[in-house]
């Protein structure tokens, strides 16, 4: 699944959503929750569920990978 989307409309950002809700298992609040912590970036709610960490510490990790999502999951 491509995860790499920058949500700047209200199609996009519930797109966002069911990407989330989808990747991490979630209900869709939590998925609201997940994307508004992480300023809407996909990948950095993803791995923030997966790993139970913050949104400073998604973003280092995903940083320190290359933006890859599935070497740290």
């Amino acid at each position: 699944m491509m995860v790499d989307v920058k949500a700047t409309n209200l199609k996009l950002k519930e797109r966002a959503r069911r990407m989330v809700m989808l990747a991490s298992n979630v209900d869709y609040q939590t998925a609201v929750s997940l994307l508004e912590e992480s300023d809407y970036e996909v990948k950095t709610a993803i791995l923030m569920q997966f790993l139970k960490i913050d949104a400073a510490r998604s973003r280092e990790l995903l940083l320190r990978h290359d933006g890859m999502l599935d070497e740290l999951m």
